[in-house]
C-alpha cells in the first residue's frame, strides 16, 4: 500500500511510530522537523487565500474532475457518519477547493470563522494543521485541538489523507469533527474515502484512465508496438484504420492483435476491454 511505503521511505525524518499505527502525529515529527511547525506558530499565522494557483499545479488531475468525484464518493459514504463533520478537499499545493458540511450550522460556523474556498492550508500559511503536516510526511495524519497553530481550529480533531495515482500526491482529504469525539474509529474511513476518490477520479478522468490502461499492457508484457496496437483496437479502430495510422499492413495488425489476445488470454475485443476497464 503507498502510504505504508512512504512511512518506511521517509523513517528518518519521525521519531519512533507505533508498531501498529497507520497514521502520523505531530508527536511523530523528529524535534528539527517539529521546529519548522513551531516557528510558524510562534510567529504567528493568519488565513491566506489565493483564488487561483500562482504556479503550475503539482497535479496532472483537473480540479472539476477531483470536485465531481469527491462529491459523488462522499455522498454515498456521509450516511455511514453519525457524528456532524466538515470535510475539505484540498489541493496538492494545499489550497482548499471545496469544503462539504454535514448540517448547516457547521456550514454557518466556518463561513463566520472564515473558512472557504482558496484557504491555504500548507505550512507556510497555516502552520501545523493535518494537510501541512501530510504534506511534509506523505501519509495519513491526524492533528487534534490544542496541537494546531491556528485557534479557529482547535475546537477541532482533523484527519488527513492524501490523494494517490502512481506514487504522486494530487490532494488531500481532510475530515473535521469536535474535539469532543475521538478520533481513532475515523481514521480507517478517511483512508478508504480517500483510496475511492482516487479510485474513481482514475476511472473517470482521461488522461490517468489512459495510463492505467498502458500500465495494465505492461503487466501484460506487450511489446511497444503491441501496446500501440492495442489501444487502437480497444478504441474499436478496424484493422485497415490501424494499418494506415501506423504505417503497418493489415495482416500485421491481424497477428499482432492474436498475440495481444494470447498474452492477455482472452479471445475477443469486448473481453479484452473488459479486462482493462
Amino acid at each position: 500500500m503507498y502510504y505504508f511505503s512512504v512511512m518506511r521511505r521517509r523513517s528518518s525524518m519521525f521519531s519512533s511510530l507505533a508498531e501498529k499505527k497507520s497514521w502520523f502525529t505531530p508527536d511523530d515529527l523528529v524535534p528539527e522537523r517539529r521546529a519548522r511547525f513551531g516557528s510558524a506558530l510562534s510567529e504567528g499565522v493568519s488565513f491566506t487565500f489565493v483564488d487561483s494557483p500562482s504556479q503550475p499545479r503539482m497535479s496532472d488531475v483537473p480540479e472539476n474532475s477531483l470536485l465531481s468525484c469527491i462529491h459523488s464518493v462522499t455522498a454515498r459514504s456521509a450516511a455511514s457518519v453519525v457524528l456532524p463533520f466538515t470535510l475539505m478537499a484540498v489541493s496538492a499545493e494545499g489550497r482548499v477547493l471545496e469544503l462539504i458540511h454535514s448540517n448547516e450550522t457547521l456550514r454557518r460556523e466556518a463561513e463566520q470563522a472564515g473558512l472557504r474556498r482558496g484557504l491555504m492550508l500548507d505550512l507556510l500559511h497555516a502552520g501545523m494543521n493535518a494537510v501541512s503536516l501530510a504534506m511534509e510526511t506523505g501519509g495519513p495524519t491526524v492533528v487534534r485541538g490544542v496541537e494546531h497553530s491556528h485557534p479557529v481550529f482547535r475546537q477541532w480533531n482533523c484527519i488527513c489523507a492524501p490523494l494517490v495515482f502512481e506514487d504522486r500526491r494530487y490532494g488531500f482529504l481532510d475530515l473535521s469533527f469536535s474535539v469532543a469525539r475521538e478520533v481513532e474509529f475515523a481514521v480507517p474511513f478517511v483512508i478508504k474515502l480517500a483510496e475511492d476518490i482516487s479510485a474513481q477520479v482514475q476511472a473517470c478522468d482521461p488522461c490517468m484512465r489512459r495510463s492505467r490502461i498502458q500500465e495494465l499492457f505492461q503487466e501484460f508484457g506487450l511489446t511497444p508496438r503491441e501496446r500501440e496496437v492495442a489501444e487502437l483496437w480497444m478504441n474499436k479502430k478496424g484493422a485497415l484504420h490501424i494499418s494506415s495510422q501506423l504505417g503497418i499492413s493489415e495482416g500485421t495488425v491481424r497477428n499482432t492483435v492474436k498475440r495481444i489476445y494470447e498474452k492477455m488470454k482472452v479471445s475477443d475485443r469486448a473481453e479484452m476491454i473488459g479486462r482493462l476497464l
